[in-house]
């Protein structure tokens, strides 16, 4: 089935980790902002999440977004919701049905 695009109602920043050097030459992570493009944010709760953690321990949230080959598993999500900046790292990702039209990614809130 294909995504329906009036679900994607959360524009969010896709940020890709990388390393970098420090004045003493140190190795430091750093972050690349990739895109940004729609999202469909699902809290995972109750029995969902149970079944989530069953596979992923540490899954919080699922997250819908139109097909991408790049999205990796060490990538981020961030966004701001109206009151707080938001972080989601991607713990594991999914083409839908292997059609190359919708990616569920999932996820977990860094606090």
């Amino acid at each position: 089935m294909a995504l329906n695009p009036g679900v994607l109602r959360t524009l969010v920043g896709l940020w890709s980790p990388g390393e970098g050097r420090d004045r003493i030459g140190g190795v430091t992570e750093t972050w690349t902002h990739i895109d940004d493009v729609w999202a469909r944010i699902v809290p995972l709760r109750g029995q969902e999440r149970y079944a989530a953690q069953m596979v992923r321990p540490e899954t919080s949230h699922r997250v819908e977004l139109r097909y991408r080959s790049d999205v990796k598993p060490s990538w981020e999500l961030r966004w701001n919701d109206g009151s707080d900046d938001r972080v989601l790292k991607i713990t594991g990702v999914l083409d839908v049905e292997e059609r190359q039209e919708r990616l569920q990614l999932e996820c977990v809130e860094e606090r």
